[in-house]
């Protein structure tokens, strides 16, 4: 029997606009449940929706960086589902006639990944599970926050493209790079502002397998783990001649396994009507104009990385993250040395931010600049540069640290004198060496580096100690 793995993606995307999609309630603000709501997103009867603009300016700007035909006339629907969160009892989406169609998600890799529809709606409230108290103590309610309902979004959905779990979570973080380089999103899947379902099947000798849904993954890893125990399941029910039933599952990131939600829902459950209150969403060229200023691409910073780093994993790891790009980018044109770029950015700093639980926006460019400069210069070493970066990220000044503790490099430090030193004062160490044992040279340049405030460079200073134990 041959197995061939099938799977696609509906992904949906937190828009960064500053109100709602059909009303004017702020996305963002105090984080207390249900303060940002109001009668439209609440769902009382009567009321009537607005078209955010700044929403569909920024599915135009979309629809353009990914190639898409992007329709000057398409329409709203209601999608009728009952959920505790849908207050409304249906979702204002699009229906047959999208705003964006027949895209394409270029990768790094080469591979061209077509994106079938893209559209505009509504997000739900948020779901929160606790524990009850007093009479039913113990039990599990869910309470319901509104202040995500109705909060703009934007469903991406691919045909069943994928070869691998690999691909589709290549094309996952690609897509997140795309939407934080344009602007339009975050993305931050931990934060709910990308939440992924899959479908997904095997293929049997050539043969279209049961698909199967997936829910609400939040994280690229749960994505690979769930499409990849998935296909393991569905090959092994088909080794035993069972069947695969088409059904909506949930994936437990503790198990690494998948559990039976409900039947999977057709389009025809869902009972698609055009939504009344609404009339057609009719494009101008004024929109498509104002649609410019969300600009930028993901596969030209990974290109720009390529060329910066020469190692395909640290210009994934450059270009995947905006921040980090866009202050190595700075930095590269001011004409830095790209192994200094490369050691600072790529290694040093983002270890100092993480133990300094600091993001890359709280980085001072003046004080990078200046530390950059001076170990460019050839005033400090990589071992005091660091050292610097660590002072920075703390909120102190590294210059006047460097000062303080001269840190900075000196013409006139007699470099023998102290190595000389060192030898005298640590007898014992020489004779280890006489004797054969070169493990003691580390032990002696860890003083030498002692003595100077590691400001000499260490590959010379060991040089020179390495002779003058010989002489």
């Amino acid at each position: 029997m041959n197995f061939k793995f099938v799977a696609g993606l509906e992904i949906h995307v937190q828009l960064n606009t500053k109100t709602k999609m059909f009303c004017s309630c702020p996305t963002e603000g105090l984080d207390v449940p249900n303060t940002r709501v109001c009668p439209v997103c609440l769902g009382y009867p009567g009321t009537l929706p607005v078209i955010n603009r700044e929403a569909v300016i920024m599915a135009i700007a979309l629809g353009k960086a990914l190639n898409g035909h992007i329709n000057m006339i398409s329409r709203f629907h209601r999608k009728n589902y009952f959920y505790p969160d849908l207050p409304k009892g249906y979702q204002i989406t699009q229906g047959d006639v999208p705003i964006i169609e027949n895209a394409v998600l270029p990768l790094s890799t080469g591979k061209n990944i077509p994106i079938k529809r893209m559209h505009l709606e509504e997000d739900a409230a948020k779901s929160v599970h606790v524990s009850s108290s007093g009479r039913l103590a113990g039990a599990q309610e869910t309470l319901l926050d509104f202040n995500r309902s109705g909060v703009p979004l934007i469903e991406i959905v691919t045909d069943p493209v994928f070869e691998s779990p690999e691909e589709a979570t290549l094309f996952v973080e690609e897509l997140q790079a795309t939407l934080r380089y344009l602007g339009i999103s975050n993305a931050q899947m931990e934060l709910g502002q990308l939440r992924c379902d899959v479908n997904v099947s095997v293929e049997v000798d050539g043969k279209e397998g049961t698909r199967v849904e997936i829910k609400n993954l939040n994280s690229t890893r749960s994505i690979r783990q769930a499409l990849t125990y998935e296909y393991n399941r569905h090959v092994e029910a088909y080794k035993r001649g069972e069947n695969i039933i088409t059904e909506t599952l949930a994936f437990d990131e503790k198990t690494g396994k998948t559990r039976t939600m409900r039947t999977k829902q057709s389009s025809a459950d869902y009972r698609y009507f055009p939504e009344p209150d609404l009339p057609p969403l009719i494009l101008t060229e004024e929109l498509f104009e104002e649609a410019n200023r969300y600009n930028g691409s993901f596969l030209d910073a990974y290109h720009n990385a390529l060329s910066w780093t020469n190692k395909e994993a640290d210009a994934r790891t450059l270009a995947l993250n905006k921040d980090q790009y866009m202050l190595y980018s700075s930095l590269a044109e001011k004409g830095f040395d790209k192994k200094l770029l490369n050691r600072m950015i790529l290694i040093d700093l983002p270890n100092i931010l993480s133990e300094v639980a600091k993001t890359w926006g709280d980085v001072d460019k003046t004080f990078l600049n200046s530390i950059l400069q001076l170990q460019q210069d050839g005033k400090i070493t990589p071992a005091v540069a660091k050292d610097l970066l660590w002072q920075a990220a703390r909120g102190n000044d590294p210059m006047k640290y460097a000062e303080e503790h001269e840190l900075l490099k000196h013409e006139n430090i007699d470099i023998k004198q102290i190595i000389s030193d060192v030898l005298q004062q640590n007898p014992d160490a020489v004779e280890k060496y006489k004797k054969g044992n070169a493990n003691v040279i580390g032990f002696l340049l860890g003083q030498v580096m002692k003595k100077t405030k590691g400001t000499v460079d260490p590959n010379q200073t060991r040089a020179l100690l390495e002779q003058m134990l010989n002489e």
